[in-house]
């Protein structure tokens, strides 16, 4: 099946000459997908560049350095986190809904008064 290079087929490897995975990734259709190459094989997938999923990644970040923070937790090489027991999957759950509905500073403020509880 030949690819349209508008409408490449995305998350399946492909195989493709180094020029046609080239001139698919070039293509301006294409600007908002990563593209990969690897022993003649093409890949391509949409980038999750939203606003949403950076708000996610900032909140998740913030909240497991808070805590370890507040709690003298080093977070470095952890496999199998043991050490995070006291940190409550709700807290965080409810954080991401928050910042769905109110600015970033808000949403970080409630969760440190959460942590701290």
């Amino acid at each position: 099946m030949p690819l349209s290079p508008v409408q490449p087929l995305l998350e399946t490897w492909l195989p493709a000459s180094w020029d046609a995975f080239v001139k698919l990734a070039d293509n301006p259709a294409s600007a908002k997908l990563k593209g990969y190459y690897y022993c003649g094989h093409m890949r391509f997938e949409p980038m999750s560049t939203g606003s949403d999923h950076s708000n996610d990644h900032a909140l998740i970040l913030f909240a497991l350095s808070f805590f370890a923070a507040d709690h003298g937790i080093p977070i470095r090489h952890i496999r199998k986190s043991q050490v995070l027991l006291g940190l409550k999957l709700e807290i965080l759950e409810q954080a991401l809904q928050r910042s769905r509905q109110e600015n970033q500073s808000a949403t970080t403020a409630w969760l440190i008064e959460q942590l701290r509880a």
